[in-house]
Formats: C-alpha cells, sequence, structure tokens
C-alpha cells in the first residue's frame, strides 16, 4: 500500500466483502481538517460522518446566517439524486452551524473549514474546487444563496474524522487536474523560491496526485474478520513509525543491547535504579524464551554473549541470526515509547 501511494499517502482498512484479503487503490485527496462539530458524527462506531455520493459547497469567507445555506440545504433535500452535503468554509459559526448541526441526521449534511492558511489558502481552495468540479463561492451579497445544485463539486464517498477528511473518487475533470499539477511541479523546481513556497507546493501537489489505498480484509468468521483487521491496523500503525523513526532488531534484543552498551560506558552496578532497569528490559526477551518452550537464561546468555548489535533470538525456529536479516523488526519510536511510558509508570508508583 505504502508503494503504491508513497510514504505520505493515505492508507485506510476497511472490512472486504468476501474472505479474502486484497489491496484495492482508488484516486482521491486527503485534507488534514475534521467536523467543526461532533453532532455531525452519524458513524458512531468510527467515530466519522459518512456521506455518500455528496455535493460539496466551497465557500471562501464565514458563515454565520442560517439564511446563506438554507437554500442550498433545501435544493439538496428536495432533490431525489442527491443523498448528502459537505459545506467547506473558512468559518462556521454562531446560527448557521446550529442550524446545520439540528439538521444534520435529516439533511446527511457536515461541514469542514478551509484548509491551508493565509495566500496558501486560496491557491489550496482553487486546487480543490479543480479537484471536485466546482469553483469557490464568495460569501460576499448573495453569492451563496444564488448557487444551483449543478454548480456544486461532487465525489463518490466523502468520509470526514475528528481531525481529517478522506475524498474518495472526486467528480473533476482529470485533465485539467493533470494540467494543474504540471504547473505547480514547474513552481516547486523553479529557482529562487523559499522553503515555505516549497513546502505548500508539496502539500498541493500531495493533495492532487496522490491516490487512497484502501486494504480491504477478509474472513471467515466475524471474529477472525475483527482480529485480522486488528493486526491489520497495527502493522499500519508500526510501518507509519518506521517511516518516522526507523527501525531496530525486534524480539527483545535492542533494547538489552542498548543497556549494555551504558553499563559500560558507565560505572553504575551499585545504583539500585540501574539493578531495576537492567531487570525489567530482560523481560520481554525472557518471556519469549518462555513462551517458545527455551530457557530464559540461557537465550539472555547467549544473545548478550555476542557483541553484534543484529544478532538474536528467532523464536520461530528456535536459533540465533540476524534478526534484520531474518525481518525480525520493532519501529524505533515503539521501543522508545515504551521504556519511556513504564519508566513515568515506575516513578508514579515509586513516588506513592
Amino acid at each position: 500500500a505504502m508503494n503504491e501511494v508513497g510514504r505520505d499517502g493515505v492508507i485506510t482498512v476497511e472490512e472486504a466483502k468476501g474472505f479474502k484479503s486484497y489491496l484495492d487503490i482508488i484516486p482521491g485527496t486527503r485534507l488534514n481538517r475534521g467536523y467543526v462539530s461532533p453532532y455531525f458524527v452519524n458513524n458512531p462506531s468510527k467515530g466519522s460522518s459518512e456521506l455518500s455520493e455528496p455535493k460539496v459547497l466551497l465557500v471562501s469567507g464565514k458563515i454565520s446566517s442560517s439564511q446563506d445555506i438554507i437554500g442550498i440545504l433545501e435544493k439538496v433535500h428536495t432533490d431525489p439524486k442527491t443523498k448528502s452535503l459537505l459545506i467547506v468554509a473558512n468559518e462556521i459559526e454562531g446560527e448557521a452551524l446550529h442550524f446545520l448541526a439540528a439538521n444534520s441526521k435529516k439533511l446527511n449534511c457536515c461541514a469542514i473549514r478551509s484548509i491551508e492558511f493565509g495566500t496558501g489558502r486560496a491557491l489550496s481552495m482553487d486546487d480543490l474546487a479543480l479537484l471536485l468540479g466546482t469553483k469557490v463561492y464568495s460569501n460576499l451579497g448573495t453569492d451563496i444563496t444564488k448557487v444551483q445544485l449543478s454548480d456544486l463539486g461532487s465525489a463518490k464517498h466523502i468520509t470526514v474524522l475528528k481531525n481529517e477528511t478522506l475524498i474518495q473518487l472526486p467528480g473533476g475533470d482529470e485533465s485539467l487536474v493533470d494540467k494543474r499539477v504540471e504547473e505547480i511541479r514547474e513552481i516547486y523546481n523553479s529557482t529562487g523560491i523559499d522553503n515555505d513556497e516549497k513546502n505548500l507546493c508539496y502539500r498541493r501537489l500531495s493533495r492532487l496526485s496522490g491516490g487512497i489505498a484502501i486494504i480491504k480484509v477478509g474472513g471467515s468468521t466475524e471474529a477472525e474478520l475483527r482480529e485480522r483487521k486488528d493486526r491489520v491496523d497495527d502493522a499500519l500503525s508500526s510501518t507509519k513509525a518506521a517511516v518516522i523513526s526507523g527501525y531496530l532488531p525486534g524480539g527483545g534484543t535492542a533494547i538489552i543491547k542498548c543497556l549494555d552498551i551504558i553499563e559500560n560506558k558507565f560505572i553504575i552496578e551499585s545504583d539500585d535504579g540501574f539493578t531495576l532497569l537492567k531487570k525489567a528490559v530482560m523481560e520481554p526477551l525472557r518471556q519469549l524464551a518462555v513462551n517458545s518452550g527455551a530457557v530464559p537464561e540461557l537465550v539472555i546468555a547467549n544473545v548478550l554473549n555476542d557483541s553484534r548489535f543484529n544478532y538474536g533470538y528467532n523464536a520461530r525456529t528456535d536459533s540465533y541470526c540476524d534478526l534484520i536479516e531474518a525481518g525480525i523488526i520493532d519501529p524505533t519510536l515503539v521501543t522508545i515509547s515504551s521504556l519511556r511510558h513504564s519508566v513515568s509508570a515506575a516513578i508514579n508508583l515509586l513516588s506513592t
């Protein structure tokens, strides 16, 4: 999935209809904006607002009066083909927000704030309009009160979460989107642009040219499906953590080897805290050895006696090898976080 959509691409996990698990790549984009009110949530299990075949209204400006949007909401409600509506505006507040939230279940609508800030906002909203096949309307005078359903943008499906929005199969013209991508690439590669402009171009490119990878997880029973989906979710989180921080030899080995290095650098044998820490970091490897029927003391001794950092115990084959070559790895971030959090918990217990 990461090879298909890149390190910063959107990867989601969903349940498949059959028994098999497979990867689906669909055109789409992700916005780093979530719903403005939790009242828009219509899928409590995911904490999301799911909009099927929605129309999208893009507004540059603030919406505070319900009179500004009541016309378009009536058109959405009375049109048999339109099932839902997403509103993207700089700010949605006061009477308009209360009106939308109160009617969100009946009208199946949701509202999010505009992407980016300052000068980047106008450019990014224009990109989004191109992607969805619409234009950005202003809230000056009566501009948005005159909007017709045919003027609005469209998509196959939109999922709005607390901090992000996923748009699947947007309805814009692909040739126009490709042309815009080329224009942004030219600006990105030109000399003389500062870092802020370069970062903005990169974000605009990732929104326009990236797809969404959906890992469809199948299973023969509901329990198997749920368990497998949890495993895939964990694997995805681990992979993202490894992209951020790199990886280390797994199987509880890296943390023991690091402690060995510290012990050689500093003479802290008499320190009770260090003795306690040393005992604690050996527990993951000890437990792996116990679980696989090996002698834990022997396994720990064999791992510590070899000076190679990657050398450790492979519980599956009951052998010692280069763990990274064998594919037994942990994200560095996970190892650091587990040590940091356990030390924090231990300090709290000791101080109580």
